[in-house]
Order: structure tokens, then sequence, then C-alpha cells
């Protein structure tokens, strides 16, 4: 595979900044091996699952499968807004993305407040 220097075009410090972290992102990255990788998002996937399917009113979706999964997992907690649900994970130590996600008319069509990524 044929690699090429990034090239950033330009005076914003910020994008230069960014193009040499994702650099170094990728380079990590390829130094752990991207198959090594995936079967551990696979692993912690699967981890995550398992402990989401023991919680009463947790509905998860996408594949059941993790190893059809990213290593991402959209779910909804039944009768808690979406934003409590984050700031109850985050006092945790627990990091997840809630709201509308640019999807508000699929939202609204479920009659969800919210969703949760994590």
């Amino acid at each position: 595979m044929e690699r090429r220097a990034l090239q950033v075009r330009g005076r914003d410090p910020k994008r230069r900044k960014g193009a040499i972290g994702l650099s170094a992102a990728v380079s990590y990255l390829r130094s752990l091996g991207m198959s090594w990788v995936r079967s551990h998002e696979v692993e912690l996937t699967a981890y995550a699952l398992s402990l989401l399917d023991r919680e009463a009113g947790v509905a998860v979706y996408g594949p059941r499968e993790e190893d059809r999964r990213g290593g991402v997992i959209s779910f909804n907690v039944s009768g808690v807004h979406a934003h409590d649900v984050a700031q109850i994970l985050d006092s945790e130590g627990v990091t997840i993305r809630s709201g509308h996600h640019c999807a508000m008319p699929v939202m609204e069509r479920y009659r969800h407040t919210g969703g949760r990524k994590g």
C-alpha cells in the first residue's frame, strides 16, 4: 500500500494540529495492526452488549451479533431522558453522546426524546 504524506492547505493552525494528531493516530493503529484493533473492538462491543442486556428497560438498536457491528452502540433507557442517562454514566466515568444525533425526524417517528450512543 502506497503511503502519502498528509497535506494541509491554508494557514489555520487548528487544521495543522488536527492533521498532525490524525497522522499520529493512524500510525499508532497501524503499529497495532488493524486486524487486532478490529478483534479488540468486537470483544469490547460483546462485553458492552452483555452488560446492557442485563439491565431492565434498556433497548439496544442494531444487530445483536457483535461481529456485525462497529464499536458504537445506540440504546435507550425506558422512562429516562437521554441527557439524564449521559449525566449518570458520566459520573461513573463513562462518556456517551446523547441527543438527537441529527436524526430528529426518526426520533419524532419513534417518539423518543433523544438517543444515547456509547
